[in-house]
C-alpha cells in the first residue's frame, strides 16, 4: 500500500492542532486521557529495570507541551499507523527522555 504525502500531512496537521488544545485547555486535557494513566520509569542505577505505577486523575497535574516545544519530538511509528503519535520530550544533554503515546480512539485522540 502506498502513502500520499497529503495523506500523511493532513494526519500530522490534525494531530498537531489536538497537541495545540491539548496544551492550552487544562479541561480538554483532563477529559483526553485514559485515568489512571498508565506510566512506566527507569531505575536510575539500571538500564534494565522499569518500575510501572498509574497515576489516578485526582494526581493528574496539567501539562503544556507547547511550552516545551524546543524539546519536542513528534514521530509515527514504523510501519504508519494513523491511530497512533508518539512524542519524545528529551532533556537538553541530560540524558533524559521521555516518550509520550497518543491513540486515536472513537475517532478522539487520548493520552
Amino acid at each position: 500500500m502506498e502513502i500520499s504525502q497529503n495523506w500523511i500531512f493532513r494526519i500530522e496537521n490534525e494531530f498537531v492542532g489536538f497537541l495545540i488544545r491539548f496544551s492550552l485547555d487544562a479541561d480538554f486535557q483532563r477529559a483526553h486521557i485514559a485515568f489512571p494513566l498508565k506510566e512506566v520509569t527507569m531505575e536510575i542505577d539500571s538500564l534494565t529495570t522499569f518500575k510501572a505505577s498509574q497515576i489516578p486523575v485526582e494526581e493528574w497535574e496539567f501539562f503544556d507541551f507547547i511550552s516545551e516545544i524546543q524539546y519536542l519530538i513528534i514521530f509515527h511509528q514504523q510501519p504508519l499507523n494513523p491511530n497512533m503519535q508518539y512524542i519524545e520530550l528529551s532533556g537538553n544533554g541530560n540524558g533524559i527522555s521521555v516518550t509520550y503515546t497518543f491513540q486515536k480512539i472513537n475517532g478522539e485522540w487520548m493520552f
